[in-house]
């Protein structure tokens, strides 16, 4: 006659679960995450290559004016009024945009559900959050004032560069007066030298 589980194993059996659950679950959730802000990284990245493509395409003729592409459900693109970025992969959601500056730097925000991807003007990378997805992309590249003793150190810099331009260039006017007159070649006897002005010969 076989014997069944007992009220108590079932018991245990159950609470070994609930734990392997308990420690195993959050990790997998982690993974998931981890393995969704990875992707909508990479979809920011490729959309900010997009981006420089176009503007090394258009860099000859000039961009004159900011350029924001926003997601076009009817043309299925990232549109800037008739200019379409090209890129691969899905049309981002609503509220997602890139902006191209006219020099160059790319701003991204990219939504995917709770999480968004920024890039400000001023980041040198895409940053994946679920905060702060509304704040603003396009910020202006602080401009640095040089203190007057940097000035001064500039200023030497370059009143020594210049007087090393005089001097070699000097040294080059000389060189070329010395060399004035003088021919290579052989002597009677085949040695290998230089004429000089008064056509007297100097052997190497």
């Amino acid at each position: 006659m076989k014997k069944g589980f007992t009220l108590i194993e079932l018991l245990a059996v159950i609470v070994i679960l609930a734990l392997i659950a308990l420690i195993t679950v959050p990790m997998i959730l982690k993974v998931v995450k981890n393995a969704k802000n990875g992707a909508l990284a990479d979809s920011a990245y490729g959309l900010i290559e997009a981006a420089n493509l176009y503007y090394i395409q258009n860099l000859e003729s000039g961009i004159e004016n900011d350029l924001i592409f926003t997601p076009d459900e009817t043309n299925k693109g990232m549109y800037s009024g008739t200019i379409k970025l090209t890129y691969k992969g899905e049309l981002p959601q609503t509220g997602s945009e890139v902006i191209l500056k006219t020099n160059g730097s790319v701003a991204i925000r990219l939504i995917n559900g709770i999480y968004c991807a920024l890039k400000t003007t001023t980041d040198s990378k895409v940053n994946v959050t679920t905060e702060n997805c509304s704040q603003e992309i396009d910020l202006e590249i602080p401009s640095t004032t040089p203190s007057p003793s940097d000035m001064i150190i500039l200023q030497n810099s370059i009143t020594s560069l210049q007087s090393q331009i005089n001097s070699n260039t000097q040294n080059i006017t000389n060189i070329k007066t010395a060399m004035n007159g003088i021919k290579f070649g052989t002597d009677v006897n085949g040695n290998y030298g230089y004429y000089d002005a008064s056509n007297v010969f100097h052997p190497f």
